[in-house]
């Protein structure tokens, strides 16, 4: 059923919500739209049929994260559970005005800073992140960095203020980016982290091919990988190495991608 968002001049390719909680402020129900426009050729037996099939496989398993509470507007009502459940942010939740991460002020309830943080990269790049404890433990162990504060989000975010994805720059293999990535994307220690820190779930790590295999995206790349620039006066640095690439798309050899799963070209594109 196409409705909603999906009747978009640039619609998602699917869009959820939840719509229900309980006593402890879980998510009990919510919505999901498929908008299916995306998934034409998902009944017929073919490579592209296939490809549809694990995308949408992918898509649902983004889509209920979202219900479940991975989301900028559920973050305000995570719990500590490290605490008898005592809520992260402070009640009553009151609105207040906010530079969202497009730009835009809007009155929203924001998450307390034990939870959600302002950041700024070194060029001046506005982000926000999630610093809770479980978080921060398992980013740092992703790319080796004690220094790291959080999980940082999407900053090209158009229905949250603060944002409900994790940065493709950082977590290219995620599922839960905002981007249709062309390589197979997975649930990763960091979502199942973000899981646990809402106070509502205790995540089983063993059930995630995606935490069982770490994902090979800057996997023990050091702090560098999550501050400094991917491409540094036309080259890759040392951190960078089988994680970015420097060729224009129309010149670029065929390597493999950041999964380590597929043969890929470069998809830098020249726009001097």
């Amino acid at each position: 059923m196409d409705l909603g968002p999906c009747l978009d001049e640039d619609p998602p390719i699917a869009f959820s919500n939840d719509c229900a909680m309980d006593q402890f402020d879980r998510p009990t129900a919510g919505t999901l739209l498929i908008c299916a426009d995306n998934f034409k050729s998902l009944s017929s037996d073919s490579e592209e049929g296939r490809s549809q099939q694990q995308k949408l496989d992918e898509v649902l398993q983004h889509e209920l994260a979202h219900v479940l509470g991975m989301s900028g507007a559920t973050m305000p009502y995570w719990r500590d559970a490290s605490n008898g459940g005592k809520p992260y942010t402070p009640r009553p939740l009151v609105e207040s005005e906010v530079v969202c991460i497009n730009g835009k002020t809007q009155s929203v309830i924001m998450p307390s800073e034990n939870t959600v943080m302002e950041g700024e990269t070194e060029k001046g790049v506005r982000y926000f992140e999630v610093v809770t404890p479980i978080v921060r433990n398992v980013v740092a162990n992703q790319f080796d960095c004690e220094e790291v504060t959080g999980a940082r989000l999407d900053n090209n975010e158009y229905y949250n203020c603060i944002g409900s994805h994790l940065s493709p720059r950082l977590f290219g293999t995620e599922t839960m980016l905002s981007r249709n990535m062309p390589w197979e994307q997975s649930i990763s220690a960091v979502t199942m982290a973000l899981f646990e820190d809402t106070g509502w779930y205790k995540a089983n790590y063993t059930a995630s091919a995606g935490v069982l295999s770490p994902s090979s995206h800057g996997y023990g790349a050091g702090c560098d990988f999550l501050t400094k620039d991917c491409i540094v006066d036309g080259e890759i640095p040392d951190f960078g190495a089988n994680n970015f690439c420097n060729e224009p798309t129309e010149e670029s050899a065929i390597r493999c991608d950041v999964s380590h799963k597929r043969a890929a070209k470069c998809d830098l594109l020249d726009y001097s």
